[in-house]
């Protein structure tokens, strides 16, 4: 979603390839934050796999 405004807006002022310099930090953010994720454990993996064979 703010993908879409930061590009609108930079297509507003004429300049639309600078967006992607705009949409780096927030990848950026949502690279730290995936990376911040729990894991999954092998316990969750073993239920998944019991109720997709039943």
């Amino acid at each position: 979603m703010i993908q879409a405004k930061i590009t609108s807006h930079f297509v507003s002022l004429g300049t639309p390839h600078l967006a992607f310099y705009a949409i780096i930090p927030c990848l950026l953010l949502a690279a730290i934050g995936a990376s911040a994720l729990p894991t999954l454990s092998t316990e969750a993996n073993q239920q998944n796999e019991a109720l997709e064979t039943a």
